[in-house]
């Protein structure tokens, strides 16, 4: 991997994590979560979280140096800074951090998680939670596609439904992280989730829900599916509803079905008639 044209001045990493307490852990694994990524994926698996586990924040990446100041985000006349929080749950010797992919040095960013925060706490392997969009039919399984940095840790995954991924795009985050964590000797598992393009900015509740399966048969957090379960039936029926009355959106969910390529016309009709179905009903 060549991270030339990533990398920017030497900055004093150490100044990057503000610190507020150290967590009673031992080797633990670090899970990231990022938000604003297809599905909703990363903001719904973290509030599952913390529904269901008693996290605390321990640090967080001071964002100065990693986000524009033109490229600020104005909410309620507010404006809204990224955040890059780092939690502990002790009970499963997990830390879990939740923030916003690095618009500016990328490289420092991944420095102050691997060689800072996972150095520290002495992190024992490293997942990140992704997701994409792709022509996928709403009704089709959900899977979890996974990325490794090593062959030990693909082997102790091969039992958790995992399925290999081969990416030949430009690099994520993610594949920042574990290609400085592989040069730690640190394992890591970049685990993507495949979104229906037309619920990139809505909730994908099935993908949702196969994450919640992960996490539990990984880190045993015991999550019930009954209100997942009921708002995956509730979405199938709405956009039920919605073929019904729709001929357009009909027609051109039965092409995605068919492997009938749709033109970017056609893709942006059906996504503004989805996202206008499903936000309707979740106000």
């Amino acid at each position: 991997m060549n991270f030339s044209g990533i990398f920017s001045k030497k900055i004093q990493i150490d100044n990057l994590i503000k610190w507020i307490k150290k967590p009673p852990l031992d080797k633990p694994v670090l899970f990231i979560i990022w938000e604003k990524i297809p599905g909703k994926i990363g903001e719904k698996i973290f509030q599952s979280i913390n529904e269901k586990a008693n996290i605390q924040i321990f640090c967080e990446i001071i964002p100065a140096i990693f986000y524009p100041l033109n490229g600020v985000e104005i909410e309620n006349d507010v404006a809204f800074i990224p955040y890059n929080r780092f939690y502990f749950d002790q009970k499963r010797n997990l830390v879990i951090f939740r923030g916003y992919e690095p618009q500016l040095n990328h490289y420092q960013f991944v420095l102050a998680i691997v060689d800072v925060v996972c150095s520290y706490l002495s992190v024992s392997e490293i997942y990140t939670l992704n997701s994409f969009v792709s022509n996928l039919n709403y009704n089709a399984i959900r899977k979890i596609w996974s990325v490794y940095n090593n062959g030990d840790i693909q082997e102790k995954m091969k039992n958790y439904g995992l399925h290999n991924m081969t990416y030949e795009g430009p690099p994520a985050i993610s594949s920042y992280i574990l290609y400085i964590a592989r040069e730690r000797n640190l394992p890591g598992v970049s685990l993507w989730c495949e979104i229906p393009f037309y619920l990139s900015l809505v909730d994908d509740f099935q993908s949702q829900k196969v994450v919640m399966q992960f996490l539990n048969d990984r880190f045993g957090f015991g999550f019930d599916f009954s209100r997942i379960d009921s708002l995956c039936n509730e979405q199938k029926e709405r956009l039920l509803r919605l073929r019904m009355t729709d001929k357009k959106v009909d027609r051109y969910l039965w092409s995605i079905e068919m492997n009938i390529s749709l033109t970017e016309e056609e893709s942006l009709y059906l996504t503004n008639k989805i996202h206008e179905e499903l936000n309707l009903h979740s106000k």
